[in-house]
């Protein structure tokens, strides 16, 4: 073997790593690169509780919200856990002690090696109002600090109230979470003489995966009421599976039969945080202007349905809309090839084609509003449509 040669095959081994990364788009390494320091930047303390604790938690105003906690008492730090909410019944009732944010009926609702958090609600702060919705938001935005938490196995659960307030979040934030277990429960007790802070638009629950469970013999709201509902659901797209408890009335004494059919929900589905298919309703307010990768940011005046139906194909996406007239499009080098033009159709119309840049600004500027490793953006587009 001659001198030369050895040369030659010690230079390719020595740069071939180099020749590699260099076929890796730069976008793409540089989003990689910083993908990496957040995530080395996450640090978990292992002094936290584990068992079953009580908590208080601070509104900006000063109203104190308590919530009950199950951390797995063999929590390791290194390990991802399942979040799951869960929103008990009888949300109307006067605000009671911290020890009793975890409502009795929901006492063996933990489900196993994950971590369950039971938020309180009351008169003044129920499930399908603004105030608590933040609550929700701002508890697991604490969690995520503290725990090890897989942000792409988030559920939220609720029995009768909780069950409306599941429907309410899933209609107007869903963005955090990978499915809905609403329980004994329907999505038309939410209206403004309800108490319904923003109007609900039951077609936005056709995003996510439901495990919808009613009874036959409830009094309030029947599993034969809630079936139409779950047909019309199906046919819009949604994932629903229903459940109907033959025989019982309003009340879970029947849960542990069917906790088996929760766990297999759970496991699975999880989030997908850049989902292909969006379909996002807005009221005049833009109250929930946002789902995940699509934010709506101005609508025309009108008293007709504001919304977004959007389709992405590789760096293709195609948007149906009605009287919107600006929004925002958050691209993840995960989601789209950025060495690639990415082209948007509105209503039959090219709006837009080119390259975008990884922008390290725009990383860092929704990563401090979602606080999420799993979605990260690199990109934004600003759009008129028209």
């Amino acid at each position: 073997m001659s001198y030369r040669y050895v040369i030659f095959l010690l230079t390719v081994l020595l740069f071939s790593p180099y020749l590699r990364a260099a076929s890796v788009p730069v976008d793409m390494s540089l989003f990689q690169v910083q993908k990496q320091s957040l995530i080395q930047s996450l640090q978990f303390k292992s002094e936290q509780p584990v068992g079953r604790s009580y908590h208080t938690r601070i509104n900006e105003v000063g109203v104190k919200f308590y919530y009950s906690l199950d951390v797995p008492k063999d929590y390791q730090i290194k390990k991802a856990y399942p979040l799951h909410i869960f929103l008990h019944g009888l949300v109307s009732r006067a605000k009671g002690r911290k020890k009793q944010a975890l409502d009795a009926s929901l006492a063996d609702f933990s489900l196993p090696d994950s971590i369950n958090v039971f938020p309180m609600g009351w008169k003044q702060a129920m499930w399908w109002t603004s105030t608590q919705v933040d609550n929700i938001y701002q508890i697991i935005e604490d969690l995520k600090t503290q725990y090890h938490i897989d942000t792409n196995r988030v559920f939220l659960h609720g029995v009768s109230d909780g069950g409306h307030g599941v429907y309410y979040l899933g209609a107007h934030t869903p963005t955090p979470f990978a499915g809905f277990i609403p329980i004994i429960a329907s999505p038309f007790v939410l209206a403004p003489q309800n108490g319904a802070e923003h109007p609900t638009f039951l077609s936005n629950l056709i995003n996510k995966p439901w495990l919808i469970i009613n009874t036959s013999r409830d009094q309030l709201y029947p599993s034969k009421n809630i079936a139409p509902f779950v047909s019309h659901l199906r046919k819009a797209g949604a994932t629903v599976e229903f459940i109907s408890v033959e025989g019982a009335k309003h009340s879970v004494a029947w849960y542990e039969n069917y906790r088996q059919n929760i766990i297999d929900f759970v496991n699975s589905n999880q989030r997908n945080p850049y989902p292909e298919r969006l379909y996002w309703e807005v009221d005049a307010q833009l109250s929930y202007p946002r789902y995940h990768w699509l934010v709506i940011d101005d609508v025309l005046p009108t008293e007709d349905p504001k919304f977004v139906s959007l389709l992405q194909q590789g760096n293709s996406i195609t948007i149906n809309s009605q009287h919107i007239s600006k929004l925002t499009l958050l691209l993840s080098p995960e989601q789209f090839d950025f060495s690639q033009e990415i082209s948007i159709e509105n209503n039959n119309e090219l709006i837009f084609k080119g390259k975008v840049r990884f922008d390290n600004a725009i990383l860092n500027k929704w990563y401090q509003v979602d606080h999420d490793i799993a979605q990260l953006y690199g990109a934004q587009l600003q759009l008129n449509l028209h």
